[in-house]
């Protein structure tokens, strides 16, 4: 019975596909503005940079 399903896990290639022409600096700031905007990224850069951040010297 698996053997048979297998054939439905194959994946085919659609030689019609369109490859959009995106920058790579557009894709960058897509990126950074999707990190930034992230909560989850956020409270981790809250809870782990301010143990390396020297108070004597800020």
């Amino acid at each position: 019975m698996t053997f048979g399903k297998r054939k439905s896990f194959v994946l085919k290639s659609d030689s019609n596909l369109e490859v959009s022409s995106t920058s790579a600096g557009r894709l960058f700031k897509e990126g950074l503005l999707t990190s930034l905007s992230n909560p989850k990224s956020i409270l981790f850069f809250m809870a782990v940079f301010p143990q390396f951040i020297d108070t004597e010297q800020a």
